[in-house]
């Protein structure tokens, strides 16, 4: 959570390079909303080299261990065809790809519980 409000600047200072250095820490201990962050950033290439094929890599693992925005982003790359030759996902579709915490994954989790519960 720390790496999405540095990530953010809410309530320390903005730095996507720091947020991805924890989002790494984080990916050592098999924490898959950090590999998947990460991995949204790997292709965005945001506070890290940029590293599509790496970062579809990550996502596709946190997408396999159930982390439900990785198996969202990976869902969209091949239902809007945005897949490259070696799997990863080409500019558009890795600019769909949120980030778990941030504003955006939240209102996806918001919506997909309202569809969830009937509302």
């Amino acid at each position: 959570m720390l790496g999405i409000l540095m990530l953010e600047g809410t309530g320390v200072e903005k730095s996507a390079a720091g947020a991805a250095k924890l989002f790494e820490k984080a990916s050592v201990d098999n924490d898959m909303v950090a590999v998947y962050n990460l991995g949204v950033l790997l292709q965005t290439g945001r506070g890290v080299k940029l590293s599509p094929n790496k970062g579809a890599e990550l996502i596709r693992k946190a997408a396999t261990a159930g982390t439900a925005e990785a198996q969202f982003a990976v869902s969209q790359w091949f239902s809007t065809r945005q897949v490259g030759a070696r799997g990863a996902a080409s500019g558009r579709a890795a600019e769909r790809s949120v980030l778990v915490g941030g504003r955006t994954g939240t209102l996806w989790r918001n919506r997909r519980a309202s569809v969830s519960s009937g509302a």
